[in-house]
């Protein structure tokens, strides 16, 4: 073997050791820092299903404080919840910032003005502004987190932070009902996430992009989300998010009438937060089965569990589930022909959604009220709660509260025989479905103009809009409603 093999010989086997130490070392890194995430989640699993979470700067912590017998004590104390002696190795190693998004997690209240007067000094810190934009939001300081959010410069930005802000902007194309640009900035953040290997921060983007596809309908999409969030909360082992995915393909399959499916996945959900001593989740799976018992037409049992849900949520001081509570009473008494409890369920709803800031419930309330008067034929009183309804969400030419509203205005110009007022509603409402890919609005309102179009005698233009409600609502599968419109194209064609 002459000089030359040697040295390629050797030089292999020290590529080759090199790599194999690296990948050992990768490795324990990557033990280490799941070790202390799982037990970071576990102490921090009390604070509810959404927390603040930074899992660039867990990485970091496990990786500085896990690899030196110096810093054993520091690590075992932060995996019993208590950073201080981590915080002070990361400040005595010019680790200022690491030491600041490490106490927020178990002290977020404070954090806040702490990260304020570091971005004072470097406005440039992309994670910095992140941890405060993600801090705000939480404390459901939404305007203060757009502020924020918007100083974040992308190109420059860390994948973490990259995903961070799509997830964030996510919430403000849904206030806006634009759930298009909801699904891409969701789908954008989880792959951010994904390929930064965040899965705490993965999963909460798959929740919330399940949620927008169980929305617009698209069942089987929203179900893969779910489902990849629960295996992603399993394996980080936080029972919480676990809880909060059971529930959520709950509401999917009730929505989808499997009832049965439905009620197991909320037992399931509902054990998991009584098992975490978490009254408020427990109470808020608790509404989704009086919910599901409205969907199922058992209105005693709705009511009994609505009920349970509001003494929970009262005990709790609850808002946003004692106003989630009133909505679903409103549904309840909808469904029992009780208008005035409906309306005055609905009227408590507004108040606390106002209260509260939920925009899209306010909306979702004060269209319970519309329909409530429209159903007693107070077409007057109606319309004023739908024009409110169009004046307020008129900035979001996307929500879809709008096209309901110009939905049920067509209905009662109709009833009064205004036809072509109330085919001009109709057309407004159908463009706005079209906007926002609502296929089961755009089937109502063909089938709303076809019918209008028959009662005015023109049967040609009656044949074509219901016969365009039909072949929709077939691709949709929903076979009830294409029998309903089909029963008026057989008597146009007969």
């Amino acid at each position: 073997m002459n000089n030359l093999q040697y040295i390629i010989f050797f030089s292999f086997f020290t590529a080759a050791g090199v790599y194999f130490w690296s990948f050992l070392r990768r490795l324990k890194q990557d033990y280490v820092s799941k070790v202390l995430s799982r037990s970071l989640l576990e102490n921090l699993s009390g604070k509810g299903a959404e927390i603040f979470f930074c899992e660039p700067v867990i990485r970091q912590t496990a990786s500085l404080l896990g690899k030196k017998k110096t810093t054993e004590k520091a690590f075992h104390n932060l995996l019993r919840g208590r950073p201080k002696s981590a915080e002070k190795y990361l400040l005595a190693h010019g680790r200022e910032l690491d030491a600041l998004i490490l106490s927020a997690h178990f002290a977020p209240e404070k954090a806040a003005s702490r990260l304020e007067k570091y971005i004072k000094k470097h406005p440039d810190s992309q994670q910095a502004l992140c941890a405060l934009a993600e801090l705000y939001f939480l404390n459901g300081q939404k305007d203060a987190g757009r502020r924020v959010l918007d100083c974040i410069r992308l190109p420059k930005a860390p994948l973490y932070v990259k995903g961070a802000y799509w997830y964030w902007q996510t919430g403000f194309y849904l206030k806006e009902g634009d759930m298009q640009s909801a699904s891409q900035a969701c789908s954008q953040a989880a792959k951010y996430f994904i390929k930064g290997r965040y899965f705490y921060a993965a999963a909460r983007a798959y929740l919330l992009m399940g949620t927008i596809y169980r929305v617009c309908f698209v069942d089987d999409v929203a179900s893969f989300m779910f489902r990849g969030a629960l295996d992603l909360f399993r394996q980080l082992k936080y029972i919480p998010g676990q809880a909060a995915a059971y529930g959520s393909l709950g509401m999917l399959n009730a929505a989808s009438e499997h009832f049965d499916e439905a009620e197991a996945y909320f037992r399931q959900a509902e054990e998991l937060f009584s098992g975490e001593n978490m009254p408020g989740g427990q109470a808020e799976i608790i509404n989704q089965l009086g919910l599901l018992n409205i969907l199922r037409g058992d209105y005693a049992a709705a009511q009994k569990h609505l009920k349970a849900a509001r003494a929970k949520h009262k005990e709790n001081a609850c808002w946003p589930g004692l106003a989630f509570n009133a909505e679903l009473f409103s549904y309840w008494a909808a469904a029992v022909n009780d208008d005035k409890a409906c309306l005055r369920y609905a009227r408590k709803a507004e108040k606390l959604y106002s209260e509260t800031g939920n925009e899209t419930a306010y909306l979702e309330s004060l269209y319970l009220q519309a329909e409530a008067l429209f159903r007693q034929q107070q077409d007057e009183k109606a319309e004023e709660i739908l024009r409110r309804i169009i004046s307020y969400a008129g900035t979001h030419t996307t929500a879809f509260h709008v096209a309901n509203a110009y939905s049920l205005l067509g209905l009662s110009f109709m009833r009064r025989g205004e036809l072509s007022r109330a085919k001009g509603l109709f057309q407004q409402s159908l463009e706005q479905e079209q906007k926002n890919d609502r296929w089961i609005g755009q089937v109502c309102d063909y089938a709303n103009i076809g019918l209008l179009e028959l009662r005015s005698g023109k049967n040609e233009q009656a044949q074509t809009h219901l016969q365009a409600a039909y072949e929709l609502a077939q691709a949709l599968g929903d076979t009830d409603l294409a029998e309903k419109i089909k029963v008026n194209l057989d008597k146009l064609k007969s």
